[in-house]
């Protein structure tokens, strides 16, 4: 794994993906996707997401953190949420 020079050592995988996740609440693997897949292919949604996250993200089954994740950009807590339901 690469790692950079002077960048603190990043956590477990594991630990990152508690921190976003309330006790008893499992991160919704397969809504991730789904949010991803169509920002990937739909221009529109894509622009909504960016732009106006919380319409964009209606209907989607998604946990607060999840939500959450995703309204600041933090690809990396969403790519970790994702992970931790695999």
């Amino acid at each position: 794994m690469f790692r950079s020079p002077g960048y603190p050592q990043p956590r477990k995988e594991t630990d990152a993906a508690v921190d976003i996740c309330r006790p008893g609440e499992l991160m919704s693997r397969q809504a991730i996707e789904e949010v991803l897949a169509r920002a990937m292919e739909d221009e529109e949604f894509r622009l909504r997401l960016l732009y106006e996250p919380e319409p964009a993200l209606k209907g989607y089954d998604l946990t607060p953190p999840e939500r959450e994740a995703l309204i600041a950009g933090d690809l990396r807590r969403v790519l970790l949420a994702a992970n931790a339901d695999a």
